[in-house]
């Protein structure tokens, strides 16, 4: 990689050069049998040069000719965006716990055996279902260089994905449990019991009317918030203008209930790393402040476009140049148990997991969803599954003026970390 970036300086005023080689070893069950035992191995890099203060770029999986390598992120900068700015010469790195030894240890036959009594003790609970079982564990090598800094993070990461199909008269139930961590985890039996509580609450159903009730989103749909305030928060969509947050910088945006950071030095988080798409070292960042909008999620480009400082929120994909993104996103916790805020509810359901955004405009922050999981409340317990319902609603009007109450417990799910909300006056759309 070294040859590149010095062909590339040959040629270019500044140049980086981004790796990352990834092993992957997935073992899937489908239908209560094994699927497929598969091993990935692929390696991505990345060249982006400037080219008298155009941008140049290009990627591969392997780099065989150095020269023309080079050659084609430099044929791209004739036609490519303005770089005003240079590439990161920092070759500091922030230390994070990444790397977790077991989830290297683990074999394929490790995997296999932790499926099938993953199966077995759901088959018993819920005889005569289909269920489906995903358990991957990953081995990531990043590396950046750019004038003399070569530096380089090693991570681990273990996902799993149990999920529940039943086949039933008035429809499919698909009820999951899943997560990522860069560390190995050993005992699923909490996620299992949770997946069991939940088939046995899917046995009676209920169809909703359509009005407005006070709903209570689970932290995995809680991520359907928070996709529109991080298009919101991005440096992309506030140097187009489209953004709802240009110019709002230390305004009091939402309700002060609701803080929200992005860290991406928590130890063994899946979004944590050493460094950021560009060589910028990871850092946590305040977002909303208690409402008040605190920071956005800036690249070199935004920053610069934006007269800020680049603050280690550039993301990046195997094949694609660096771009505004978030790493692990922390809502804070409120002091709300959920078995009160399920009794403080008359009528009303809790929505666990939902289906698609429907045609709405999510950088505004409008959504329409599907709840392809939820609960009906009445007179403070849950009696059972809802069907044939949507939720729809505005993120930013719901997190501003109705939000009741903020969860005691932050429960984390992939690289999201957040309690359970409560909002009042809902619209609720069903078939009743």
């Amino acid at each position: 990689m070294k040859e590149v970036l010095d062909k590339a300086l040959d040629k270019a005023k500044d140049a980086e050069v981004f790796s990352v080689k990834l092993e992957k070893y997935p073992v899937s069950f489908r239908g209560n049998k094994l699927k497929s035992i598969k091993s990935q191995l692929g390696r991505s890099i990345s060249l982006r040069v400037n080219v008298n203060g155009k941008l140049g770029f290009s990627s591969d999986s392997n780099v065989d000719n150095p020269e023309e390598f080079v050659n084609r992120a430099i044929a791209t900068a004739q036609m490519g965006p303005e770089c005003p700015y240079q590439f990161s010469k920092s070759d500091y790195m922030t230390a994070v716990d990444l790397f977790d030894p077991k989830t290297v240890t683990i074999d394929v036959e490790d995997s296999v055996e932790m499926g099938y009594e993953i199966l077995g003790k759901i088959l018993k609970k819920a005889p005569g279902t289909h269920n489906d079982v995903d358990l991957v564990k990953e081995f990531l090598e990043v590396t950046y260089i750019s004038g003399d800094v070569e530096k380089t993070y090693y991570k681990t990461l273990f996902s799993y994905d149990i999920s529940n199909l039943q086949v039933r008269e008035d429809g499919f139930i698909y009820i999951d449990e899943h997560d990522s961590s860069c560390k190995f985890v050993d005992d699923l039996d909490p996620a299992l019991d949770r997946l069991i509580e939940k088939i046995n609450l899917s046995r009676t159903t209920f169809e909703m009317p359509s009005k407005k009730l006070p709903v209570i989103f689970h932290p995995k749909t809680v991520s359907q918030f928070l996709s529109s305030l991080t298009m919101g928060l991005s440096g992309t969509y506030l140097m187009s203008g489209t953004s709802p947050l240009v110019g709002r910088m230390r305004e009091k945006i939402l309700d002060e209930k609701f803080s929200l950071t992005d860290d991406g030095t928590i130890p063994f988080g899946s979004g944590s790393k050493g460094f950021d798409g560009e060589g910028i070292p990871s850092g946590k960042l305040k977002l909303f402040d208690r409402g008040i909008l605190s920071n956005y999620l800036l690249d070199l480009n935004s920053a610069y476009m934006l007269d800020m400082e680049p603050n280690g929120c550039a993301g990046r994909g195997l094949d694609s140049p660096p771009a505004p993104s978030s790493s692990n996103l922390i809502v804070a916790t409120g002091d709300v148990p959920l078995q009160d805020m399920i009794g403080n509810i008359k009528e009303g359901i809790l929505v666990e997991s939902v289906i698609g955004g429907g045609q709405a405009n999510v950088i505004a922050g409008e959504f329409s969803l599907n709840v392809s999981l939820g609960f009906l409340i009445r007179n403070g317990e849950i009696q059972g599954l809802v069907r044939n319902t949507m939720v729809a609603g505005n993120a930013y009007d719901m997190l501003r003026d109705k939000l009741e109450a903020v969860g005691d417990k932050a429960i984390r799910m992939g690289s999201v970390s957040s309690p359970y909300l409560m909002f009042k006056d809902v619209s609720i759309s069903g078939k009743e």
